[in-house]
């Protein structure tokens, strides 16, 4: 393993970790700027107060799949099916919202400071997200490295009939035949 490997494996190993927990802190800042923003009768508070609730959802998302495959009794279920619908809105996806709410968020501020922390913990989770597909496409590729290099592994080698193993092969000792396979070479 290479000291690149090494110094950016700690990284990837908690990368989900520190998404879920900026996902829940963009989530939290989000409900407390939409709020304020209700409170002062602005009219884009109610929809980041909806928007705070759908990051808080695409965030937990890992814990009701979790219960899922613990409780259903069949992968063929429609609560099974259902789900996984919902599963399809993945990393890039929920990127491509994240960003485009923090561009709403960022472009329309309130007077409230947290404004530009919501908007930048979204740009923030939105990168994150980004970072997260890029770690499943190097697993998937390592994934099927191993496989190739497996694939090699179940031809049996052929013994060469003049390697050592074959029997044929000439010593010190042996003077004349060693002449003979000399002049031969």
């Amino acid at each position: 393993m290479s000291y690149e490997e090494v110094r950016c494996g700690c990284v990837w190993e908690h990368l989900p970790h520190c998404t879920r927990l900026v996902g829940m802190a963009a989530s939290i800042v989000l409900w407390g700027v939409g709020v304020d923003m209700a409170y002062h009768h602005h009219t884009l508070g109610l929809y980041v107060l909806a928007l705070s609730l759908v990051v808080f959802f695409l965030e937990t998302t890992w814990v009701v799949t979790s219960f899922i495959h613990v409780c259903a009794r069949s992968e063929g279920g429609r609560c099974v099916g259902c789900w996984n619908a919902v599963l399809k809105f993945d990393t890039w996806k929920k990127t491509l919202l994240y960003w485009s709410a923090a561009t709403a968020v960022l472009l329309y501020p309130h007077t409230l400071w947290l404004t530009s922390l919501a908007g930048g913990l979204l740009v923030w989770l939105g990168l994150l997200h980004l970072l997260l597909l890029l770690r499943m496409r190097l697993e998937a590729r390592e994934a099927l490295l191993e496989v190739r290099e497996d694939s090699y592994d179940r031809y049996e080698d052929e013994q060469d009939p003049t390697s050592p193993e074959g029997g044929t092969a000439h010593t010190d000792s042996d003077s004349a035949s060693t002449h003979d396979y000399i002049l031969q070479v």
